[in-house]
């Protein structure tokens, strides 16, 4: 089982990919983080403002609001196409509000058409570290997984230049899905023309504390270490954060558009707060697959790595994690038979499924108090196939002694 942990890395992913949705499910919700509210445009103000000219005189007196209330920092999950002759005046506006407010993030989109992250061959090169250490692996992946694992953008798809000007950061929204078509993690660097480029939740961050430095250590285009400020953030080889949401959706604070715009939203919310604004509606086709289910708005998606970056808490799969991985896969075997050669062999049929269930229990408790996702069908897997293993050749032993003394007693 060892062996095809390392040479089939892709054997259960669904498998686990679903289980890991059902485990963050069953997790007791967390508070809801204190500095982060969600304005969303939900398909009631898409019906009254549209995305147009209404929509962005709307938002340009909603984000002169927002500045007035002290918060920090509002980032704009909206991309807001060149507009038409009859519309410059509405950008004007929107332009002017958001560089009056100095404080302003406007996301743009990467043009990557169809890409979904490939997962075994970037699982198989993080595994061969266990055993080839920190460059071993790279002889034989040193070609094929940069080429695997980045998606190529040809382009970026960008906001009325005058609205990206007048804001103060930006950041790409863009967001890979695995291949059950969900989203669980954020790239936090992708590469153009050979600069490693932030993502929105980064440039908010930043933003929000004072423009800390964002740091990306790469080599041979495969990322090794990123660093935001004074925290390493625990990526894989290809810059993916893992995410670990405080709960679902409802779990942040959330506001629609319209009565964010009638001035209903507690000053509290949003004195030195984050504001993110984003849609909601179909017509905006910014919502995905996440691990609490389908049509959940992108924006949401960014507001929870915002949230993993300021409290400093991630979902966590790295080296160590896949060395522990080997090593229970190793241990368990072992143990089992030395426990069913001490035991009757109706207790000795018990035995996995309690072993599998402490070790289930074992891993779920490390994933709520410390983050660490551990995956458990190679070990269950394991577990089961030594059973059958040691007994069938206990009964294979047991029934060549009963015929060895059948034969002595016709022999006599």
């Amino acid at each position: 089982m060892v062996l095809f942990y390392f040479s089939a890395p892709n054997a259960f992913e669904l498998f686990e990919l679903q289980l890991l949705d059902y485990r963050l499910r069953s997790r007791p919700v967390e508070p809801g983080p204190e500095k982060i509210s969600v304005i969303l445009v939900d398909e009631r103000a898409m019906g009254r403002y549209g995305l147009g000219e209404k929509f962005k005189f709307a938002l340009a007196e909603l984000i002169e609001e927002l500045t007035s209330e002290g918060v920090k920092v509002i980032a704009l999950d909206i991309i807001f196409p060149t507009p038409r002759d009859n519309e410059s005046s509405s950008s004007d506006r929107l332009s002017l509000a958001i560089h009056n407010a100095q404080c302003v993030v406007l996301g743009y989109r990467w043009d990557i058409p169809g890409f979904i992250e490939p997962f075994n061959n970037l699982e198989r090169a993080e595994r061969l570290r266990v055993v080839l250490g920190e460059h071993g692996w790279r002889y034989g992946y040193r070609e094929n997984i940069p080429q695997a694992v980045y998606p190529t953008p040809k382009r970026a798809l960008i906001s009325d230049m005058r609205i990206v000007r007048s804001a103060c950061s930006q950041g790409y929204v863009s967001v890979i899905a695995g291949l059950d078509l969900s989203v669980r993690t954020v790239p936090m660097a992708i590469s153009m023309q050979q600069h490693f480029l932030p993502p929105f939740s980064v440039s908010i961050v930043r933003k929000f504390r004072d423009n800390e430095e964002f740091v990306v250590q790469a080599e041979d285009g495969v990322v090794q270490k990123i660093v935001l400020g004074d925290r390493e953030l625990p990526v894989d080889m290809a810059g993916r954060l893992l995410l670990l949401p405080p709960g679902p959706p409802s779990s942040i604070q959330t506001y629609d558009f319209i009565s964010a715009l009638a001035g209903e939203i507690p000053s509290y919310r949003l004195k030195d707060g984050i504001v993110l604004i984003g849609v909601s509606a179909m017509g905006g086709h910014d919502n995905f697959t996440t691990s609490y289910g389908p049509n959940t708005p992108g924006v949401y998606v960014h507001a929870e790595a915002v949230h993993n970056m300021l409290d400093g808490r991630f979902l966590r799969r790295d080296l160590p994690i896949r060395r522990a991985e080997t090593l229970i896969m190793l241990l368990l075997p072992i143990i089992l038979g030395l426990l069913i050669a001490q035991v009757r062999p109706i207790f000795a049929l018990l035995l996995p499924p309690i072993i599998a269930m402490a070790l289930i229990y074992m891993a779920q408790l490390f994933l709520e108090r410390w983050g660490l996702w551990f995956l458990t069908s190679y070990a269950v897997v394991a577990l089961f196939s030594a059973q059958i293993v040691i007994l069938g050749a206990r009964l294979a032993v047991a029934d060549k002694i009963i015929r060895c003394g059948q034969e002595r007693e016709n022999s006599a």
